[in-house]
């Protein structure tokens, strides 16, 4: 899936991280129970992503053609976010994290009629995880697809402006949830039916829903994106427990990521 142009914007990208891809040697971490979501930016068809939770990327990896629908999951069930180009109907997946597909593909079938499309795992828990499908919105419902079994591949959707997946209880599999202005329903038991109401007025407006165990406890957490800052709500009770800003020097940056890049 290489390029002459995606290989220029990976020397130029990358040249900025210095060699290796790194900005500089930092102290990772603490080690937790599963791997932590850390934030990422898109720019052409670069992403950028910090591994330590300090505001700033430690890593760059250029994949697919800017302008392409990127989805970001762990699509091998190895504990690392994986990055996914979508062409139509099918979805290339870099596993390696190198900026190739390495044969990855996935077939999601006609897509012409799709409202959208989340990736997630469909199918696993925390301690057990399996490979992300992508659930392709059509209406007021979602069907699971991909190559392995998941047990239930219909959802009805949440009413809402803007819909995500994520896993809120660690023993259980991603289930969906939708936001609307500033408040966000989560489906916790798996009806398809709102369980859990939670408004977040203080932010005054988001801009995106991002997904992602945050504290690495096994359960993903709210990362609400408002320009180029998230409110991280680890407790899912309509509190923020962090904020972290991306670079100021990305202002023109539209597509934002969580995951755990690094496994860790």
């Amino acid at each position: 899936m290489k390029s002459a142009a995606a290989g220029l914007l990976a020397v130029v990208g990358l040249a900025a991280l210095g060699a290796g891809g790194c900005i500089k040697k930092k102290d990772r971490l603490p080690a937790t129970p599963f791997p932590k979501a850390k934030l990422a930016y898109r720019v052409g068809n670069c992403v950028y992503m910090d591994l330590n939770h300090a505001g700033e990327p430690d890593k760059g990896v250029c994949f697919g053609t800017a302008g392409e629908p990127m989805m970001v999951a762990d699509y091998d069930a190895n504990g690392t976010a994986d990055l996914a180009i979508r062409r139509g109907g099918t979805l290339f997946i870099d596993t390696k994290d190198d900026g190739d597909d390495h044969d990855s593909a996935v077939d999601l079938g006609w897509v012409g009629d799709a409202a959208g499309f989340l990736a997630a795992d469909f199918s696993g828990s925390a301690a057990h995880p399996g490979r992300a499908s992508v659930c392709v919105i059509r209406g007021n419902r979602c069907h699971v697809q991909g190559p392995w079994r998941v047990p239930r591949p219909d959802r009805r959707l949440i009413p809402g402006e803007e819909y995500f997946a994520g896993r809120w209880n660690p023993e259980g599999t991603a289930r969906l949830g939708a936001r609307t202005g500033r408040c966000v329903d989560l489906d916790d038991t798996g009806d398809d039916a709102p369980d859990r109401h939670l408004c977040y007025e203080y932010l005054g407006n988001i801009d995106q829903v991002l997904v992602g165990d945050w504290n690495g406890d096994g359960r993903d957490d709210l990362i609400l994106r408002r320009g180029p800052c998230v409110f991280v709500d680890t407790r899912l009770d309509g509190t923020n427990t962090d904020t972290q800003c991306l670079p100021a020097s990305q202002p023109g940056t539209a597509e934002y990521f969580a995951g755990s890049w690094d496994g860790r």
